[in-house]
């Protein structure tokens, strides 16, 4: 059996996957604690911990499934938890992290979310994930416009690398740009660096039933929207991810890293979408790929203080730029799947538009109301499609 290892595709992929990672959580995350006044430590040990935890867990995921895993506290929760922390103490923020884990782990146990996901129509669920990453392609455009002589030499890198050689990944061209440009510019970012370097804190949970309500259930939905977005990803480009057992592990580590104030885990689908893309590389190697960018995720995370400081020096739209081009092979297989076996077509419309509207109702984002309003559309219009779910 042929041995996995690095190709220059992989290489690019992992590059730009840990751009991502960092210049698109880290500053999230860190705003978040700034905006709900928690300390610089306890600021660190949410990254540390959320990031550390995840990155351990995804390698055995990676590893054990042979496919692109990558599992980190939810971005989308941020929503979430920034004002609640601001509305409890720290401990009952503790508590309502542990049971929205505990919660996912039954729900995994008992094989719940496998059980919806086989009524949902795949062109469906397609859809909603090139809905709502579509986002990445629009500020690829308004990266450009903000820069164009940079953004416009990074883009055609992209695409005019294989005029000079067909061996140079795309995305490896561009990043190659991208870092020129930001050097030239002399950084561009609003931050400064700060060194430092400070241990995870200890936060013991305290029991507030309201906490349920107002933290744990809006956590779980949005964690099972991220999950049904990495699915989704991996889907499109042809792995079929055992999710219970995924949602299980998610549950877990939750409910380990809440008390280092890090929310629940779920499913990472804009740096999944990078790793398991057809610019990493052949399919059945793709998942070394994530096991190395977890890896260096993990260790990452020991430096959270550091790389917090890092990132802010980065120029904003040259990231933008570099993840707008990572996301064009999934907003391309996304869409050609969801549409190319018009199957579904209005519900898979519905949900696309719905995606691409960030809409919220009931504090719930817009990747759960694109599956809901796509199929009651598409029971409504397309019955008979649904004949064809099960393949």
């Amino acid at each position: 059996m042929k041995k996995s290892r690095m190709t220059s595709e992989s290489i690019s992929t992992v590059l730009t996957a840990l751009i991502f990672v960092i210049a698109g959580a880290v500053p999230i995350f860190t705003a978040m604690g700034v905006s709900a006044g928690l300390t610089a430590v306890e600021i660190t040990s949410l990254l540390m911990c959320g990031m550390f935890a995840g990155g351990i867990m995804s390698v055995y995921l990676s590893r054990r499934f042979k496919m692109p895993v990558y599992a980190v506290p939810s971005i989308t929760a941020v929503a979430v938890a920034g004002p609640l922390l601001q509305e409890f103490s720290l401990g009952e923020m503790v508590f309502g992290y542990l049971a929205a884990g505990a919660a996912l782990f039954l729900m995994g146990r008992l094989k719940l979310i496998g059980k919806i996901i086989q009524y949902v129509p795949i062109p469906i669920v397609l859809a909603m994930v090139a809905g709502v990453y579509m986002n990445y392609g629009l500020n690829l455009i308004n990266g450009v416009g903000e820069l164009p002589l940079a953004g416009g030499c990074i883009v055609a890198a992209y695409f005019l690398i294989n005029l000079v050689s067909s061996k140079v990944p795309p995305q490896a061209a561009a990043l190659v740009m991208a870092i020129a440009a930001a050097c030239l510019m002399k950084g561009g970012g609003a931050g400064s660096l700060e060194l430092g370097w400070s241990l995870p804190v200890g936060i013991v949970p305290v029991v507030n039933l309201n906490v349920l309500v107002y933290v744990s259930l809006p956590l779980v939905i949005m964690a099972v929207s991220d999950l049904f977005k990495g699915y989704g990803v991996l889907k499109a480009n042809g792995y079929d991810l055992p999710l219970d057992e995924v949602v299980a592990f998610c549950g877990i580590g939750s409910m380990i890293v809440s008390f280092g104030l890090s929310h629940t885990i779920s499913l990472a689908g804009p740096t999944i979408a990078i790793l398991a893309g057809e610019n990493a590389g052949k399919k059945e190697h793709r998942y070394f790929g994530s096991m190395v960018l977890c890896g260096i995720t993990a260790a990452v995370a020991l430096l959270a203080s550091l790389v917090t400081g890092l990132v802010s020096l980065l120029p904003a739209a040259i990231i933008d730029i570099i993840c707008g081009l990572a996301m064009i092979g999934l907003l391309t297989s996304s869409l050609t799947a969801a549409f190319g076996e018009k199957r579904f077509v209005l519900g898979a419309l519905t949900a696309f538009v719905v995606g691409l509207s960030h809409l919220t109702i009931l504090g719930i984002g817009a990747p759960v109301w694109a599956i809901v309003f796509g199929i009651s559309v598409s029971f409504l219009t397309e019955r008979k499609d649904f004949q064809l779910v099960r393949e």
